[in-house]
């Protein structure tokens, strides 16, 4: 995993860190409220790193990686459903998202650890939850 931030994911960090300390939504130490932040859910969920004095940026990527893994668990369960007796294709679907995993474009968008990812995320269980209500 190679790091290659931006300089929108220190804004994150710094708000999860005034969050962390009390002052909630406010960008720096002054306490001023403001929102300079696209996601809510993803600086909520960088808090706890903050909390704990983990560095972000590992937190980051480590969430970037649990959504990664989540878009590949919904692209299963989508084909699942779509294709129920074809157990060989959702074995190999599983096993391309396991090596694609560590391809160096994942990696690095996971490195990035920004909430980007976290869009392919919704995206897919969006599509998993049309496809459940049609099929049930």
């Amino acid at each position: 995993i190679k790091p290659a931030t931006n300089d929108d994911i220190f804004v994150y960090f710094n708000y999860a860190r005034n969050f962390s300390e009390g002052r909630f939504f406010a960008i720096d130490y002054r306490n001023i409220p403001s929102e300079g932040f696209s996601s809510i859910l993803y600086m909520i969920m960088l808090v706890p790193f903050e909390f704990f004095k983990i560095n972000p940026m590992l937190g980051g990527i480590i969430l970037n990686y649990i959504a990664i893994l989540g878009i590949a668990y919904i692209s299963y369960k989508i084909l699942n459903n779509l294709f129920p007796d074809k157990i060989e294709i959702n074995f190999s679907l599983s096993l391309f998202f396991g090596i694609l995993i560590f391809h160096s474009d994942i990696s690095g968008v996971a490195g990035w650890a920004f909430e980007t990812v976290y869009s392919g995320l919704v995206m897919m269980f969006l599509i998993y939850l049309i496809i459940f209500f049609y099929y049930s």
